[in-house]
């Protein structure tokens, strides 16, 4: 078993498992977001590989004005065929050691509430429930390639 940095070329194999997590989705655009991921410093995309591509994770920074920030666990999966063989340890743990590189003291991540599996694994590896909360979303019009007022100050 091998952890190693994301690629594009790992777009088709990643795309197969996102629907594995829930999330089903096209190469072309899984393509743009690990292109568009890989330009930003604070991101880590890294790759379970045995004969085959056999589990992903995104690992980012979160900078907050109001704490000293945190990385979280972004997505994970590992191919139903795969697991209880530890490689969802070795993700989690390449995202500690990114979360240490890049200076971060605490890892956080979201699982849906039905994930009743999901959550006893992370319980296993040492991580405790912190709160429960609602997650908010509004969608908005993207407005890339224009300048964007900031707020005014009256």
């Amino acid at each position: 078993m091998v952890i190693r940095p994301m690629t594009l070329a790992d777009a088709s194999a990643v795309a197969v498992l996102s629907g594995d997590l829930g999330y089903p989705t096209m190469t072309d655009a899984v393509y743009r977001r690990i292109h568009h991921l890989q330009e930003r410093a604070d991101n880590g995309l890294f790759i379970a590989e045995a004969h085959a591509m056999v589990g992903w994770v995104h690992v980012y920074g979160v900078r907050l004005l109001e704490t000293e920030g945190y990385a979280e666990i972004g997505g994970i999966v590992v191919a139903p065929s795969s697991r209880q063989q530890g490689i969802g340890t070795q993700l989690i743990r390449a995202c500690e050691q990114w979360a240490a590189h890049h200076g971060y003291h605490e890892v956080r991540l979201r699982s849906g509430i039905q994930r009743t599996w999901a959550h006893a694994f992370y319980l296993r590896l040492g991580y405790a429930q912190s709160r429960a909360s609602y997650c908010f979303r509004r969608s908005v019009a993207p407005m890339l390639g224009h300048d964007v007022p900031g707020p005014t100050m009256d």
